[in-house]
């Protein structure tokens, strides 16, 4: 992920990743990565129904 403090911060970060190709990837495969493991419909419908046993 990518943070910041303050507003000011983002546009030194915005060019930082445009110019680095490679960081941008890493980013990209951690974020898949963690979709995948933790926000797919399975844990959605699962989550669900969590809820609807609470219930009912």
């Amino acid at each position: 992920s990518v943070c910041y403090h303050h507003p000011e911060e983002i546009p030194d970060l915005v060019r930082f990743y445009l110019r680095h190709s490679e960081a941008r990837r890493q980013i990209v495969e951690r974020g898949r990565a963690r979709i995948l493991q933790e926000h797919t419909y399975r844990h959605r419908l699962q989550e669900m129904l969590v809820v609807l046993r609470r219930t009912m």
